[in-house]
């Protein structure tokens, strides 16, 4: 097994700057600190973090806790990606990441015994419904966290900006003199839904169609099947169909399109179609999307949290929104 005395005999430093270039302390330069990590990383260096704990009094681990209210989870292809990005910054600093559950050794414990019992550092929240017990026991608790869903008062979160993102894509709908814009909505107890389904009647109104409550249809979770059936919803009630769809979420675009498919509508020349989100199904099949920074939010998340456990000054607000990007492909058209 390769030692702190291994890297420092090779790098030719003390033991002591190489342990301190290993736990990112302050004073360490840069340079220091590059050659100690890319040395570790040349030898297979893995720390010991039982022992690490016993001389750091830290335990090195972050825990993750999700919240599966309207079919989210790890498995999402949203949370994954931000999961993944952060857990490569919490990495380079030094962190594991593990998942906490309310069970541990076949004992029911709550969330917040779970971290204590696991002695985390702190926790990245991926919950969409704000007022769940799971959540609730860790808001009233001072353990160090970040959101990447909810922001909560007096909390560190990371999110999209979902107004900015919503005003884009209607604009640009607008722009291509679409008035009867539809929304499918992603769930309205999730903060996305409600953002997204504010900015549009927002826009609806300043721009004086006020119809556009006819052209809103709630999917009640993210999933496919219930897209589709939001969108079937909508048209069945609608008196006079939309020219175009703004998709509140991304795998909505493949049950709006599958709806359309199957009712005969051709996209772009019969409706246009913009989505929220630019997933590999959307690529495919040509969808003009808002596009979410998944990894910028996963890759900051995990800064501020770093930046809380080790108590060094943090320089963003509680509520940080990350600016989405505007994708146009083939599915939307210029009214004649």
């Amino acid at each position: 097994m390769v030692t702190v005395y291994d890297i420092a005999k090779k790098t030719r430093l003390s033991p002591a700057t190489v342990s301190k270039a290993l736990n990112n302390y302050y004073g360490v330069k840069k340079e220091t600190y590059d050659l100690v990590l890319s040395t570790a990383l040349e030898m297979g260096y893995t720390p010991n973090i039982a022992a690490r704990s016993l001389t750091t009094k830290k335990t090195w681990l972050v825990g993750v806790l999700f919240s599966e209210e309207v079919s989210t989870g790890i498995m999402h292809w949203f949370y994954g990606t931000i999961l993944s990005s952060a857990q490569s910054r919490l990495a380079d600093a030094g962190y594991d990441v593990v998942f906490i559950s309310n069970n541990v050794g076949g004992n029911h414990l709550s969330y917040i015994d779970h971290c204590n019992r696991r002695g985390l550092e702190g926790l990245i929240v991926a919950a969409s419904e704000p007022h769940t017990e799971a959540v609730k026991c860790i808001l009233e608790n001072d353990i160090k966290m970040v959101s990447v869903e909810t922001p909560y008062e007096n909390k560190y979160s990371v999110i999209s900006n979902n107004k900015s993102g919503t005003i884009d894509a209607l604009n640009y709908l607008y722009s291509l003199d679409h008035e009867r814009i539809a929304y499918i909505s992603g769930p309205f107890n999730t903060v996305a839904g409600r953002e997204r389904n504010s900015a549009y009647e927002e826009f609806m109104i300043s721009k004086g169609l006020y119809f556009y409550k006819d052209y809103i249809e709630e999917s009640r979770v993210y999933d496919i099947d219930e897209a589709y059936n939001a969108t079937k919803r909508l048209f069945e009630r609608c008196k006079i169909n939309p020219t175009a769809i703004f998709v509140g979420f991304g795998e909505a675009s493949i049950g709006v399109m599958n709806y359309l498919n199957d009712n005969n509508f051709k996209v772009p020349d019969d409706i246009s179609v913009v989505g929220f989100d630019d997933t590999d199904a959307t690529v495919a099949m040509g969808i003009t999307t808002i596009k979410q920074d998944r990894e910028k939010i996963g890759t900051v998340a995990a800064e501020i949290l770093i930046d809380q456990i080790e108590e060094k000054e943090i320089y963003h607000p509680f509520d940080n929104r990350i600016k989405t990007a505007f994708v146009e492909r083939n599915s939307c058209k210029k009214l004649l």
